[in-house]
C-alpha cells in the first residue's frame, strides 16, 4: 500500500476548532473530566455546516472558525500594476 499526500488549490479554506470533554479513569478509579481541543479543515461551507450541526447534539462546544482565501494572484496583479506608474 501506498501513502501519498495530495495537495489542491481551493479559493476558500474553512478550520473549525471545537472542544470535546471525554469521561476518564484515574489509576485510583476515579473518574474525571478532560478537555479536547480538535481542529477539522473544510473546502465548502455547506460540509462545516453539516458537520457543526452533527456535533450540537453531542454537547460540543466550538471555539473558532477561521475562513482563509487564497490571494495570490491579487497580489501579483497589484505588483504588476504598481511597477507600471
Amino acid at each position: 500500500m501506498y501513502d501519498f499526500e495530495v495537495k489542491v488549490k481551493v479559493p476558500f479554506l474553512y478550520e473549525l476548532s471545537f472542544e470535546q470533554i471525554t469521561r476518564e479513569n484515574d489509576r485510583d478509579g476515579g473518574v474525571y473530566d478532560r478537555a479536547i481541543i480538535k481542529t477539522e479543515r473544510f473546502d465548502d461551507w455547506e460540509k462545516l455546516r453539516s458537520f457543526a450541526y452533527g456535533l450540537k447534539p453531542k454537547g460540543v462546544k466550538i471555539l473558532q472558525v477561521i475562513e482563509v482565501r487564497d490571494v495570490t494572484n491579487t497580489l501579483i496583479d497589484q505588483m504588476r500594476t504598481q511597477t507600471k506608474d
